[in-house]
């Protein structure tokens, strides 16, 4: 390999293959870790945390890794003096104005800023002045926020603008006065909005539904995917004693994603809490469920039962949903999927999304039929809009808001093929 092609870290020559990595990447990519606070694989890159500070020859100051290019022949140093040393005082820094309330916060043996505290922290305080104090925003009935303990990472704030498509939330204020808040009162309601609870590195923004319900060590962790979406994402369920505790996501390895939607994050509260009683009727009109006695939804189900039904799937429903139909009335229902022939529900291609197909390169066009990506399947939608750049959008149906923009091409299909009596057709 020629000279050219290799960069110095810590005395050590490493080959580079790909130029377009930033330093902190490609220091993860040999297997060097670099702290940091406000860096994220999915998010764009604000440096101004300072934490991953690190050494350049001929530079007269620490330059932050995740801002820093990759250049020929470069020589980095990422535990010299000079390193630790700024790295002590940027920590010293972020802990001025954060609560010593590590006992009651439920981010408490999972905290980053715990960890490098540890490590770069100092055993004692210089700060005598007054702490400063900043009051709490209510973000919806999902997110807890302490915004005492926010060391303005701006994680937040990015994934809303550039993941969910939010303005709302910013930073407001400036020097001492500087706070993480929204410009008017209103929640924080979207599909993804719980990934900021993994997002915030500190105690900030925590989940409401697991507030001071248990500590990481008394979790038993189980790996398992998403069966509330077609996408089924890789997903964590922590379980103290019987009781599942909280879903939490894992890294997708094919698309590297680290997104969950709130359906699944939130779903295990039906369990034990708002478990459903009563039979309820959907009205489309209205979009509001309405309670019935059970005589009368046996009677709608043998009603249902009488009709040949067939049902045209698409690739976004659920496997739950499958199952469910399957034992409502499994004599009278034929499942199709696009360019397949009749198989049973048992077959794993019935409910799993041809991901592939979807957002590959190879693609060039994708059609969307009478399908709400934004509420169906949010993780699928926000790779979609990542990547929307590599081919063409069309959408048929109704219409839905996206994220991202799309061609409207009509509102319904017109097909030359015999409809027959009683079928139900749901795309």
């Amino acid at each position: 390999m020629d000279k050219k092609d290799i960069i110095y870290i810590n005395e050590i020559e490493i080959p580079v293959r790909d130029w377009n990595l930033n330093l902190l990447q490609f220091c993860e990519e040999v297997e060097l870790v670099i702290p940091r606070f406000c860096y994220h694989d999915e998010l764009s890159v604000a440096g101004n945390c300072r934490m991953c500070l690190i050494e350049i020859v001929h530079s007269p100051k620490p330059v932050i890794s995740c801002g820093c290019m990759l250049t020929k022949e470069m020589k980095v140093f990422t535990n010299s003096t000079l390193v630790k040393k700024a790295r002590e005082y940027v920590m010293e820094f972020l802990l001025i104005n954060h609560p010593l309330d590590c006992p009651i916060c439920d981010q408490g043996g999972e905290c980053d800023l715990q960890d490098q505290s540890f490590v770069y922290g100092s055993d004692r305080g210089r700060f005598k002045e007054i702490k400063r104090a900043v009051e709490d925003i209510d973000l919806g009935p999902f997110i807890k926020t302490i915004m005492n303990r926010c060391i303005h990472c701006t994680r937040c704030i990015r994934f809303s603008k550039e993941i969910l498509n939010i303005h709302s939330l910013s930073m407001l204020g400036r020097g001492r006065e500087s706070e993480v808040g929204t410009y008017y009162n209103q929640d924080y309601l979207h599909e993804l909005s719980g990934n900021v609870i993994d997002l915030c590195p500190v105690g900030a923004l925590t989940s409401k539904p697991y507030a001071f319900s248990a500590r990481p060590w008394e979790l038993y962790s189980m790996e398992t995917i998403d069966v509330l979406n077609s996408f089924c994402s890789d997903i964590k369920v922590d379980v103290k004693g019987n009781e599942v505790m909280r879903i939490l996501p894992i890294t997708d390895k094919v698309y590297k994603t680290d997104w969950i939607s709130d359906s699944i994050r939130f779903c295990f509260d039906g369990f034990k809490k708002d478990r459903l009683v009563n039979p309820l009727i959907y009205d489309m009109k209205e979009n509001f469920f309405y309670s019935c006695s059970w005589e009368f939804s046996f009677f709608m189900i043998q009603k249902i039962k009488s009709y040949q039904l067939t049902f045209f799937r698409g690739d976004n429903i659920d496997a739950a949903t499958i199952s469910l139909i399957n034992e409502l009335i499994r004599t009278s229902i034929f499942f199709y999927q696009y360019n397949k022939n009749t198989s049973s529900v048992g077959n794993i291609n019935q409910f799993l999304l041809n991901q592939n197909e979807v957002i590959s390169n190879k693609k060039n066009i994708t059609i969307f039929l009478n399908t709400n990506m934004k509420k169906n399947n949010p993780v699928l939608d926000s790779i979609i809009k990542k990547k929307k750049n590599l081919f063409k959008l069309f959408y048929i149906g109704a219409f839905v808001k996206n994220n991202y923009e799309i061609n409207k091409l009509s509102l319904k299909i017109t097909s030359k093929n015999k409809l027959y009596k009683n079928t139900f057709y749901i795309y």
